[in-house]
């Protein structure tokens, strides 16, 4: 039988994930919630709100995706000169 590694650091996997009006939300299992503005992600921006509601998650629980609209979002997390960031990271193109 084999183990499953530990992980190390936050958890950043997505538990939960709500576009607002001018905002995409996100609630990791580590219980940060991460909120950004939808101008980041300009196709998500100016999707029509039944399109911005129609997301899922992928099975790993890190990101949030958009099928119709072509579009993942990514939780990650950065280091620069010693600080923590968490954010969110966009891809375009064809998906699962």
């Amino acid at each position: 039988m084999l183990k499953s590694a530990a992980r190390s650091g936050p958890d950043l996997r997505i538990k939960r994930a709500s576009v607002k009006r001018y905002r995409l939300c996100a609630e990791l299992y580590d219980e940060r919630v991460i909120a950004v503005p939808l101008s980041w992600f300009p196709k998500l921006y100016k999707a029509k709100p039944k399109d911005q509601q129609e997301w899922m998650l992928n099975k790993a629980g890190d990101e949030i995706f958009w099928k119709r609209l072509g579009l993942a979002i990514t939780a990650a997390q950065r280091r620069w000169a010693g600080n923590e960031t968490l954010h969110f990271a966009s891809a375009y193109g064809p998906l699962p």
